[in-house]
């Protein structure tokens, strides 16, 4: 399963973001395809695939350290 979470910046320390990215990406069964900065209403963009969302959940609270975020199920266009 495809997941896109968006998520805002909510601490001052660069150290606490690098962090939970990295804990973001040493995520037990989680394979990351994209982390990118963004300009505008988000500051940070995750693109990964989990089996279930169990295991989507668990990846995105190693985030909450330093991020609020918004996460939703994607499927690509090809797929439909």
């Amino acid at each position: 399963m495809l997941f896109v979470t968006l998520a805002k910046v909510r601490t001052n320390s660069i150290d606490e973001l690098k962090d939970a990215m990295e804990k973001f990406k040493r995520s037990e069964n989680v394979k990351v395809h994209h982390m990118m900065l963004l300009m505008g209403r988000y500051d940070a963009l995750f693109v990964f695939e989990a089996p279930n969302e169990v295991v989507a959940s668990r990846a995105v609270l190693s985030l909450q350290q330093a991020f609020s975020t918004e996460t939703a199920l994607a499927t690509p266009i090809e797929k439909i």
